[in-house]
């Protein structure tokens, strides 16, 4: 599905995407070789995981907060 959505465009398209398949699958072995325990990715999601998302989310929002602020129609009188 990943591969599909990228916006492949050469005259070899079905090689270049078979290669890309095969990459993302080379990836995904070596990543689930690495040894990692529990507690370890434990830490890994306490110390740097739930810090930085909660970062990227706070910012995110507030963001979108200010657009919408600034976005709102003034509001109209009572005749």
């Amino acid at each position: 599905m990943l591969v599909d959505m990228l916006p492949i465009r050469s005259s070899s398209k079905a090689s270049r995407r078979n290669w890309l398949i095969i990459a993302i699958i080379f990836s995904f072995v070596i990543i689930s070789m690495i040894p990692v325990n529990e507690y370890t990715f434990y830490l890994w999601m306490y110390e740097y995981y739930f810090p930085i998302s909660l970062l990227v989310v706070m910012s995110v929002f507030f963001v979108w907060l200010f657009i919408s602020l600034l976005g709102r129609p003034a509001k109209k009188e009572a005749a």
